[in-house]
């Protein structure tokens, strides 16, 4: 992204329910996101740091193909 990034603290807190950085926010969104991809076989991994942006990167479990034909 082109935001200011995360400090250590918050980079390490990200996925904690109910922390927040925004006044507003229900600090869910990371921890709901992380349980979701976890539970169905995949990941999420963030890397940041402050001044030089955030990349969050989701990995998604290849669906099986069929080899039963149907």
């Amino acid at each position: 992204d082109r935001g200011m990034g995360m400090d250590p603290r918050t980079l390490r807190e990200a996925y904690t329910p109910f922390f927040t950085t925004k006044e507003n926010g229900s600090g869910l969104g990371l921890f709901v996101a992380r349980k979701i991809m976890e539970g169905n076989g995949g990941a999420i991994a963030i890397k940041s740091a402050p001044g030089a942006g955030t990349t969050v990167t989701i990995t998604l479990r290849k669906k099986p193909e069929n080899t039963h034909g149907g």
